[in-house]
């Protein structure tokens, strides 16, 4: 079965990931495979906006916040009928 993930379960791994744990652990602690974690965590990146680098965090590894992936993952569903800049521009308004 697949587990889809909520903006509770991003918020446990925004803190996991700060707290230091590996993907590995917060798989387990979520329940979900290690690679959906991997997926999460690239989803949720923070970017510097001036220079589009990857913001690091205090352990020097890509910053992920939970709110980035649930907008990012939203903006990723559309229904059939709408166009992916049609969708986009919805979510803005």
């Amino acid at each position: 079965m697949v587990k889809k993930l909520t903006l509770e379960d991003r918020r446990k791994i925004e803190q996991m990931w700060k707290d230091n744990a590996s993907p590995l652990k917060i798989a387990a602690e979520l329940g979900i495979s290690q690679c959906t974690v991997y997926t999460e965590l690239k989803r949720g990146q923070e970017t510097d906006e001036r220079t589009g680098e990857t913001v690091l965090d205090h352990n020097f590894r890509p910053e992920y916040k939970a709110e980035r992936g649930e907008k990012t993952y939203q903006s990723n569903l559309w229904p059939p009928s709408e166009g992916r800049a049609e969708h986009e521009r919805s979510l803005k308004e």
